[in-house]
């Protein structure tokens, strides 16, 4: 678990790997954009103090760099590619929104890698990250039910989760994300 939460090695334990599919929170347990956000918020928080500022440039190159040393999967490399774009759309005022950032991130992707266009992974990063974006301003429990609902039809092929799985996701995916995987980055 540790290896696969840091380092993206896969689950070499298939019935743990569907238990934590069937728990809904397998995405949190392989390396995926929110560990790259996870990573963008705590290099900020550090870089906000006074002493570290002039260095805020420096987010993305480590981010890109975790990115390659997790082996570089397709979802991964788009989250990376939608903060990128995010920050550059942001800094030279371009006023997308977050829909068309995600976007572009998935078109980079393709040009980046042409066998990426029937990656399944890639896909469902996109249908996630869409999920999530048109769920933002919903209560928790609503948040993850309408995630849950767009996802559903997507996740049929591989073995959808229980609906029970919403909460599970609610509960423990938190607890993963901000627990359990800076513990293991530090360690």
């Amino acid at each position: 678990i540790y290896s696969s939460l840091v380092c993206g090695k896969s689950l070499s334990n298939t019935e743990l790997s569907q238990n934590f599919k069937d728990l809904g929170i397998y995405h949190s347990i392989i390396v995926s954009g929110s560990h790259l956000i996870f990573l963008s918020i705590l290099i900020e928080k550090i870089f906000y103090w006074k002493l570290f500022r002039n260095l805020k440039f420096i987010t993305l190159p480590i981010l890109l760099i975790y990115s390659l040393a997790t082996c570089a999967e397709p979802p991964v490399i788009r989250a990376f590619l939608s903060l990128g774009i995010e920050s550059f759309q942001q800094r030279y005022k371009l006023f997308w929104n977050s829909s068309e950032v995600l976007f572009i991130s998935v078109l980079c992707c393709f040009c980046l890698n042409h066998s990426w266009e029937s990656s399944y992974s890639l896909l469902l990063s996109y249908v996630a990250s869409t999920a999530l974006n048109l769920s933002t301003q919903k209560s928790l429990l609503l948040k993850n039910i309408t995630i849950y609902i767009l996802i559903f039809p997507f996740l049929l092929p591989l073995s959808a989760p229980q609906p029970l799985s919403i909460l599970s996701n609610m509960i423990l995916s938190p607890f993963v994300g901000l627990v359990l995987f800076p513990l293991s980055f530090i360690s």
